[in-house]
């Protein structure tokens, strides 16, 4: 669904860890009732060893204004704050008690205004930070994040003053004091002195990693709108930036009219974090896929790696606690933003509205409210206060849906949440994702899908994205225009518009818009649900699209009952029926059983805080069922478990991916010059061409994953089921995955398109502000489409994480005649060059295309016997690199059996050339005998 994050508090502060531990993390009921008190667990805070406030040491007269003359002029707002604002002199100060010192504060930074594009969209959250207002000497404040990463075991005598001695805060800027007041001791500071001359949440880097032409320009940014009320501060700021019209890494940013400057709105709401005595943090357990607040306990007796996690949830309490079923003391209510085209409302709310039932199975009614946010509202969707799902629209959309949370870290309560929805979601369900934004995005379209393609290789994806931490949602949002945040937009945007396509030219005339229709409606409640999901406090399931059968995916009444996923926390596809079949709903209409069983974990009402760890172990340990398997992010990018994927369905993916292929060759045979609707361009249709090529390409992904990989499933040694957390794929299902490739992929008949659709394919040739062409060729590259399927394919069988895994086999437990490396590199070797090994009388010329899959796999062969390229000799082409990034890391088993196939090749070229003589054509003579020549050369001269 698009790239999603889950933002915490202080995001520079709260490290990303991964839940690895088996079980969930032992914490005491002391644990749990000391959080709730007023005084949370001590914790490193930084402070002076005496509390300054109370000093008389300070100076409070000659370097400071007096107080009455400096307020004299100024309109008084009372609130959290005291805000002082003066019109003549155009300055606003804020008033700060003696006892909001030290105390701690949220200060949340949301773009208020974007560009639409570089990740700088309208509503997207830019920091969020636990924040202390510190006096130290001088008559000076500091703005200074509280290091709450480590904190003192409950009922311990260790000092905090070994902590905060061990272990640091993050001081973020200093202030000079305008004035104090004589009795009292209100202090004042300048806000612009605060948010606009000095950058308390890093906005210049985050920036830096965005826009590298750019620079904040003071002069040009100024303070706007500034509202207080009793528990929270906003405050609207406009930021310019001034560059020289180089964009991001030397592209243009096309959505603005000149490229030498921009302006930023940025809203910071900064509010009193709030304390619930009778919220208790739940400690979280890795089967159940929850987003997680975390500190190191010292000392460090707490859990096997010393490490405490809390779920991030929202406090949820009935009003009625003896009651079966009592509506909430206060639920949770989410806006619809105005700007939400009327149309879509219906459909977004529902989405939201699915999660009551999981509410509802737990006591709660009505959890959640959906209301409408007024045309006019006095309002901001940033506010604090407020919930909002929001619309935002986008030059070049990152994504089609994104979740933000703001948690408290002390405790891993869920405080403010956002949700946004790009508009571009409706027209990238009828348009492709080229036609949206690929031509500006420094990739033509055929070279994005290549580089896509690597992105579905396990070794590929972390050879092409920038080096960053890879957790559920901060790689793609905080890089968004690194390859591999592209790539996984690229995914994303070519699964929506493949389902409208599939449904435009499967569907009969008459049915289609009604088809299309419903289509956009399913999708639209899936997003919602799923991105309401991730604020409920909820990570990805990529075990969620495994519920049902292939057989039972378009049966309506069972996929209406039970739902057609066990999650929609999945990137569940469009389900498109296979040629023959009836179709039935497209996306999930409900919730799945992981979803109803994550929400009972996170916010089912506990007895007690005594019996709270059993109560949340019998829940935990139902795990071991089929429609509870949870697998997130981590282990699907690292491709070992294929059944873990995105854009895959049903508990067979296997089969379920060839009956996609079968659906991508109907659509290629229907695609024609009818395909052309009226006010279309030739270009269109080259663009659907396009996306069924990378739809095909998915599938294939999913297929080859089979090959030497295993079943991974988090599990718990000591609930007693037996269950290991590995078990490799059944040889025979291997074997059935490679024969599958084989036809479908490999084979000179797999893929191949009418001649006459080919000469139709003309690219649109545009050269403005609004899109810039760029084509590789003018007449439409098919030898490259197809040739990069099936190289991109190759490379994954033969990637070098695999070949280890099959090189492992004989380490590990395996059934009889598991798959090995030996027989993997035969049935390639035959499978691509049959005509050689397996000769008929007068066997047609080889095709182009069948040449050069051929020549890539010597590429490959090459490559592994050490034959590279030296230093000094870079890759010509895209598959030479390909090739090189295949090759990395792969043992030394299969450069040894590379050389064999090399020598296979060498006789079998040599045989086949001496027995067919005169009957070959010239020019594959010469391809085959330069084959045997370069074989020899490489066997020769490494």
């Amino acid at each position: 669904m698009g790239l999603i994050m889950s933002v915490g508090l202080s995001a520079r502060m709260l490290t990303a860890i991964a839940a690895r531990p088996p079980g969930f993390v032992q914490s005491s009921s002391a644990d749990l009732v000391a959080l709730s008190k007023d005084k949370p667990p001590s914790f490193s805070d930084g402070k002076p060893d005496a509390d300054h406030s109370s000093r008389d040491s300070f100076d409070q007269n000659s370097s400071l204004e007096p107080f009455d003359q400096v307020v004299k002029h100024s309109q008084v707002s009372t609130g959290l704050f005291t805000l002082y604002r003066d019109g003549q002199q155009d300055r606003t100060l804020l008033g700060i008690k003696p006892d909001q010192l030290n105390q701690n504060l949220l200060l949340v930074a949301t773009l208020r205004s974007g560009l639409g594009e570089a990740g700088l969209v309208r509503g997207m959250s830019i920091n969020d930070l636990m924040v202390q207002f510190r006096r130290i000497t001088g008559n000076r404040l500091q703005v200074v994040v509280p290091n709450v990463m480590v904190r003192d075991s409950p009922g311990r005598s260790q000092p905090s003053q070994l902590l905060r001695q061990s272990f640091s805060d993050s001081l973020l800027l200093t202030l000079d004091m305008v004035s104090i007041h004589p009795r009292s001791g209100e202090m004042l500071i300048d806000l612009k002195d605060l948010f606009i001359n000095q950058d308390p949440i890093n906005l210049s880097q985050t920036l830096n990693n965005l826009l590298d032409d750019y620079e904040l320009d003071p002069n040009s940014s100024y303070l706007g709108d500034i509202k207080v009320f009793p528990g929270n501060v906003e405050i609207q700021a406009t930021f310019g930036f001034l560059g020289s019209g180089k964009g991001v890494s030397g592209f243009p940013l096309l959505s603005l009219p000149d490229g030498q400057g921009f302006s930023l709105g940025l809203y910071y709401s900064l509010s009193v974090l709030p304390n619930h005595p009778s919220f208790h943090p739940r400690p979280a357990d890795q089967r159940v896929g929850y987003f997680t607040t975390a500190y190191r306990q010292s000392p460090r007796d707490r859990s096997a790696d010393g490490v405490v996690r809390y779920i991030n949830r929202w406090h949820l309490e009935k009003q009625d606690p003896g009651a079966a079923l009592s509506p909430p003391q206060k639920p949770l209510v989410f806006w619809l933003e105005n700007t939400i085209p009327a149309q879509y409302r219906q459909a977004i709310r529902e989405g939201v509205e699915w999660w009551n039932e999981a509410f509802e199975q737990i006591g709660f009614a009505q959890a959640i409210e959906v209301r409408q946010m007024p045309d006019h509202a006095d309002w901001d969707p940033a506010d604090i206060r407020y919930n909002v799902i929001r619309w935002s629209d986008s030059w070049r959309s990152l994504w089609d849906g994104l979740g933000q949370a703001r948690v408290n870290p002390l405790t891993g309560e869920i405080l403010d949440a956002d949700v946004l929805l790009d508009a571009n979601l409706v027209s990238g369900s009828q348009q492709t994702y080229q036609t949206l934004i690929a031509p500006s995005s420094g990739f033509s379209p055929h070279s994005l899908s290549q580089l896509c393609g690597q992105t579905l290789m396990g070794r590929g994806r972390q050879q092409i994205r920038n080096p960053s931490t890879v957790g559920p949602h901060s790689s793609p949002d905080r890089l968004p225009l690194s390859v591999y945040g592209q790539c996984l937009e690229h995914q994303a945007w070519q699964q929506i518009a493949f389902g409208a396509l599939a449904i435009h030219h499967l569907q009969s005339p008459l049915q289609a818009p009604d088809q299309e229709e419903l289509y956009l409606q399913q999708f639209l409640r899936l997003l919602a649900a799923h991105e309401v999901g991730h604020v409920l406090g909820l990570r990805h399931n990529f075990l969620g699209s495994t519920l049902l059968a292939p057989a039972d995916l378009n049966n309506r009444e069972l996929t209406r009952s039970q739902g057609m996923l066990s999650s929609v926390m999945d990137y569940a596809p469009p389900n498109i029926a296979p040629p023959g079949q009836t179709q039935g709903d497209y996306f999930s209409t409900r919730l799945g059983a992981y979803d109803l069983w994550a929400i009972e974990y996170g916010y089912k009402p506990l007895t007690n805080a005594r019996t709270a760890p059993w109560e949340l172990q019998q829940i935990a340990n139902r795990s071991g069922s089929p429609e509870l398997a949870y697998a997130t992010d981590e282990e699907t990018f690292d491709g070992i478990d294929p059944i873990s994927n995105a854009w895959d369905l049903s508990r067979d993916p296997l089969h379920y991916a060839a009956s996609q292929m079968a659906v991508d060759r109907a659509i290629w045979a229907k695609l024609n010059w009818f395909s052309v609707n009226p006010g279309e361009s030739f270009g269109v249709l080259r663009q659907r061409v396009d996306s069924v090529f990378f739809h095909y390409l998915q599938q294939a992904m999913i297929i080859s994953n089979y090959i030497g990989g295993e079943r991974f499933k988090r599990t718990n040694p000591w609930d007693l089921k037996g269950q290991r957390p590995f078990e490799p794929i059944p040889a025979e299902v291997q074997r059935e995955a490679l024969t599958i490739l084989e036809r479908d992929v490999f084979s000179p008949e797999a893929i191949s398109l009418s001649p006459d659709l080919v000469d139709l394919l003309a690219p649109d040739l545009w050269l403005d502000s609004a899109q810039t062409s760029e084509v590789n060729s003018l007449d439409y590259p098919l030898y490259d489409q197809i040739l990069g399927v099936q190289a991109l394919t190759l490379s994954n069988l033969l990637l070098g994480d695999r070949l280890e895994r099959l090189r492992d086999v004989d380490l590990k437990p395996k059934g009889p005649t598991p798959l090995t490396l030996s027989e993997l590199f035969d049935r390639i070797t035959h499978s691509l060059w049959k005509e050689i090994f397996e000769p008929v009388p007068q066997a047609a010329p080889l095709s182009s295309l069948r040449r050069g899959l051929q020549q890539y796999y010597l590429n490959l062969l090459t490559d592994l016997t050490g034959s590279n390229p030296g230093p000094n000799q870079e890759p010509t082409s895209f598959l030479d690199s390909l090739a090189l990034l295949t090759t990395d890391h792969a043992p030394e088993e299969a450069r040894v059996l590379a050389r064999y196939q090399m020598n296979q090749l060498q006789e079998a070229l040599a045989s086949y050339l001496h027995r067919q003589g005169g009957e070959l054509d010239t020019l594959n003579r010469a391809y085959l005998e330069n084959a045997r020549d370069r074989i020899n050369r490489t066997l020769h001269n490494p």
